[in-house]
């Protein structure tokens, strides 16, 4: 007697989802690489308030963002690759995305629908990966 097994079949939704997730974490990587690396020309198109800002950023929150954004970037790789890892790398962009976000909102006062917008994409991602991983699109 033969035993098959079959995968289940992961919906169109989950990979639009991914690959919508994909293209929002890289972006992410592109400001990050276009603020870390920008020029002293750039910089003083800023206005002085903006330049201040920059000069101001702490080192952590540096740290931050470059953390939240590649490791989402990662992560919704391994959600278009059906790895779990999706999960843990995600969970990371969430948790560092939330301090940066924070620190945005309450020390600097530049709230805008960007700040909570990427939170609420960074739980959704979290979430899409707890859920491929439940019904076992991904492993």
């Amino acid at each position: 007697m033969t035993e098959t097994t079959s995968k289940p079949k992961i919906p169109t939704w989950y990979w639009v989802a991914s690959i919508l997730g994909l293209i929002w974490n890289l972006m992410g990587v592109s400001q990050y690489i276009a603020q870390a690396y920008m020029t002293d020309d750039q910089l003083s198109q800023l206005t002085l308030e903006e330049q201040q800002m920059y000069a101001d950023l702490p080192s952590w929150y540096i740290a931050c963002f470059a953390l939240a954004v590649f490791s989402g970037a990662i992560g919704c790789f391994a959600l278009v690759f059906k790895k779990k890892l999706a999960y843990p790398f995600l969970l990371v962009s969430l948790l560092f995305a939330t301090i940066q976000m924070s620190y945005v909102a309450f020390v600097l006062k530049m709230a805008n629908p960007m700040t909570p917008l990427i939170i609420l994409v960074g739980i959704g991602l979290v979430y899409l990966s707890k859920v491929a991983i439940k019904k076992q699109w991904i492993s």
